[in-house]
């Protein structure tokens, strides 16, 4: 018979007093605090995107009526916009513990 560590033990007890009722509600608002900031993340993504582009001019298909919009991205703004998220986070991640959390958000 296998026996389970203390520390597989003790994480499988915080599992099920996470989902008790006494703090299922706290983990239901979580999960749908956490999923709604996700969503709006991946929605800021795709609109850097749209920010940072140029509509260079419509292309027709000689084949049929249809012009489809071409787009010419600024892909130094993209990067450099994407790359101040990353110091932010990195300078963030190493004051977070120093100044506390709550000041950190001021």
């Amino acid at each position: 018979q296998i026996k389970q560590s203390p520390q597989a033990e003790s994480r499988g007890d915080a599992c099920a007093t996470l989902l008790s009722p006494k703090w299922c509600m706290v983990m239901l608002k979580l999960s749908c605090a956490w999923l709604l900031f996700t969503f709006l993340f991946y929605g800021d993504i795709l609109m850097v995107t749209l920010v940072f582009s140029k509509l260079r001019f419509p292309q027709s298909d000689s084949n049929s009526n249809e012009t489809s919009d071409s787009y010419d991205f600024d892909y130094d703004a993209i990067f450099i916009s994407a790359t101040s998220e990353l110091l932010g986070l990195l300078f963030l991640t190493s004051i977070i513990d120093t100044i506390g959390r709550k000041p950190s958000q001021i």
